[in-house]
């Protein structure tokens, strides 16, 4: 068993109305509902600023939790390797607040979630493992504090008692989030996979995910909180990356996986939408997205390809200013901070790559120059042949 996890037995449940069952499928969103448990102060993560003890005497005290229905959540496999399989009504989440029994003048919001059948169980006890040793130096700062894992003694029901870590935000779908609040999410899950933790949950549709919460150091500056880890693997490690983090910057080109080995971090990366796609599509057809540096060359391309065929050019007009004010509605924000684009692209020639450095142009010289080239080298292999065999060796 998780040593770091508080397992106490909850006292007498209310048996769920109707069935005699004792669950906590509360048909009333407004019945109220009180939980009783037992916390050991001295295993317990209590919450700020709960003191270890009410009465600072006795070993064990009743905690209270008040809680009503916020939601029933549906879960489904995320992964194919998954075996835990969540069946709808297993797992419920309430919302609510935790005092101590006999002195309710301290208090804490707090999220219950309510687990009954054996697969819902063993996803909560993993999120608690997770929660306690992973990422025990991640809560309060980009994770919720987690205040202790309770059943019962038949093993038939358990909770987990989180802190309220604010509403889940739909930011993904936000059109123009806030550039510095993208950060503080890219931090935060970078933090979480630094730690060895895979979240399982975070490849869009992920926005339930990601909670809107306040800074405990600045109230008014928001606080994004990563939540739901019942999925999650401990172990990871995002090896081989070839570019440091601090060169991911906000308004270049769009990670790829050839430059983060991590399916989960490439696609969140993505999803922030604060970086440019090297690709992007118009009218089913993939196009690069330095076309859309102007209205002159995406029509140019447009004009050009056999790709994508529209009626008239009228039409090609229209479509090409509907394409340009949705291209920069959703990545203009990388010309707040950049006055061009970025510096792997350029203007000039659509089609052909641009030459690197080093790198001369001689495809497009004459044949007959490229005979006389080779010709002048053979004369010159001749008259070095004697050093030939030391330039190999300095070459190398």
């Amino acid at each position: 068993m998780y040593s770091a996890i508080t397992i106490s037995d909850f006292h007498s449940l209310p048996p769920h109305p109707g069935t005699g069952k004792r669950c906590y499928d509360v048909p009333d969103p407004e019945l109220k509902i009180n939980l009783p448990i037992t916390i050991k102060p001295s295993q317990a993560n209590l919450p700020k600023p709960f003191s270890s003890c009410a009465s600072g005497e006795e070993p064990n005290n009743v905690a209270t939790v008040k809680f009503i229905c916020v939601a029933e959540v549906e879960e489904q496999q995320i992964r194919r390797t998954q075996t835990w399989h969540i069946r709808e009504n297993d797992l419920h989440l309430y919302r609510g607040h935790l005092s101590w029994a006999n002195d309710d003048t301290e208090n804490v919001a707090v999220i219950c979630k309510m687990a009954y059948e054996f697969n819902a169980i063993a996803c909560l006890k993993n999120e608690a493992h997770i929660y306690t040793n992973e990422l025990n130096h991640l809560q309060g700062k980009c994770i919720p504090y987690f205040y202790g894992m309770f059943a019962n003694k038949e093993g038939t029901l358990a909770c987990t008692i989180l802190q309220n870590g604010g509403d889940a935000i739909e930011w993904f779908k936000i059109e123009d989030p806030s550039l510095d609040f993208k950060k503080l999410v890219l931090k935060a899950v970078l933090s979480i996979h630094a730690a060895g933790v895979y979240h399982s949950g975070l490849i869009p549709p992920s926005e339930r995910h990601v909670l809107l919460s306040q800074s405990p150091d600045s109230p008014n500056t928001p606080q994004p909180m990563i939540v739901d880890f019942k999925y999650a693997r401990s172990g990871h490690k995002c090896l081989d990356i070839k570019r440091e983090w601090d060169e991911f910057r906000i308004g270049d080109w769009a990670p790829s996986e050839s430059d983060i080995y991590c399916h989960e971090l490439c696609y969140f990366l993505k999803s922030l939408s604060a970086w440019i796609p090297h690709y992007t599509t118009f009218h089913g057809a993939r196009v690069r997205a330095l076309f859309y540096q102007s209205e002159e060359i995406l029509l140019e391309y447009l004009r050009r390809t056999d790709n994508i065929h529209l009626s008239s050019a009228q039409e090609e007009v229209a479509e090409t200013k509907r394409a340009l004010e949705e291209f920069n509605k959703r990545y203009g924000h990388w010309l707040e901070n950049h006055q061009r684009w970025p510096e792997n692209t350029y203007e000039s020639g659509i089609y052909a790559p641009k030459p690197r450095e080093g790198h001369s142009a001689q495809n497009s010289d004459d044949d007959d120059n490229d005979d006389e080239e080779g010709e002048g080298e053979e004369e010159e292999e001749e008259e070095k042949g004697e050093e030939k065999g030391e330039e190999d060796v300095t070459q190398i």
